[in-house]
C-alpha cells in the first residue's frame, strides 16, 4: 500500500520480483525513490560503505550511483545518515562483521538471515582478554576514542587514525582464525606496535 498522501508517478520493473517506484506528495512536496523487494525475489540485500571506509580523506562521501557501480548492484539506496565529519551515525554490521558500533541516540534497522526486517536498539559487547587474563571491555568499534576506556579500529575504519585528542594507540594481528574478526568468534591475536598519538596526528611509533 501506498502511504496517505502520496501517489505513484513511476514504476519500473528492475529485476524479476524487483521494481523501482517513485512516490509523489504535494503538501508538504515531497518526491520519495522505493526499492521494493518481493520475498522470493532472486537477489540479496547487502550494505556497503561509501568509499568502502567508515572515515578517510576528503571526499568521505560517495554517490549511491557511485557504490552501485563499484559493488555491480541493481538499486542502491541511503542507508543511513551523516554526522559533521561525514562519518555515519547508526552503526553498520554487514557479512558478520562489525564495521561500526551503533549509537545510543540511533535506532538500527535490521535485516534477518530469512529476509525479514526489524528495527530497534542493536545490543553488542567487545572484550579483549590479555595474558594476564584480566578482560578489557571496548567502548565501540570504528567510532571516536572513548575519553575513558579502549576503542577497536580496524581496517573498515580507513587508512589512517586522526582524533582530536591524545591516545596511545596498540596495534594487533590477527594470529588465529587470521582475517577479519567477525561477530561471535573469539580471535587470538599478538600485539605488533605501540604508539603515542597526539591530538590531530597519525600514530608514531615508540
Amino acid at each position: 500500500p501506498v502511504p496517505a498522501g502520496f501517489r505513484v508517478v513511476n514504476r519500473a520493473a528492475v529485476a524479476p520480483g524487483v521494481e523501482r517506484l517513485t512516490l509523489e506528495r504535494d503538501k508538504p512536496p515531497l518526491v520519495v525513490n522505493v526499492a521494493r523487494i518481493a520475498p522470493n525475489a532472486a537477489v540479496s540485500l547487502r550494505a556497503v560503505l561509501s568509499n568502502d571506509a567508515v572515515a578517510g580523506p576528503d571526499p568521505i562521501v560517495e554517490r549511491t550511483s557511485s557504490m552501485c557501480r563499484r559493488v555491480h548492484c541493481l538499486l542502491a539506496v541511503n542507508g543511513d545518515f551523516a554526522g559533521g565529519d561525514e562519518q555515519p551515525l547508526g552503526g553498520l554490521l554487514t557479512g558478520a562483521e562489525l564495521l561500526r558500533t551503533p549509537s545510543t541516540s540511533q535506532l538500527q534497522l535490521s535485516v534477518g538471515r530469512d529476509g525479514s526486517l526489524s528495527a530497534g536498539e542493536l545490543d553488542w559487547s567487545g572484550t579483549l582478554v590479555p595474558t594476564d587474563l584480566a578482560p578489557l571491555t571496548f567502548a565501540g568499534v570504528n567510532v571516536a576514542p572513548a575519553a575513558e576506556g579502549l576503542t577497536l579500529y580496524t581496517a573498515a575504519y580507513g587508512a589512517a587514525l586522526v582524533t582530536t585528542g591524545a591516545v596511545t594507540a596498540v596495534g594487533f594481528r590477527n594470529i588465529e582464525p587470521a582475517g577479519r574478526l567477525l561477530v561471535g568468534q573469539t580471535t587470538m591475536v599478538e600485539i605488533v606496535g605501540l604508539w603515542e598519538q597526539p591530538a590531530g596526528s597519525t600514530p608514531s611509533p615508540i
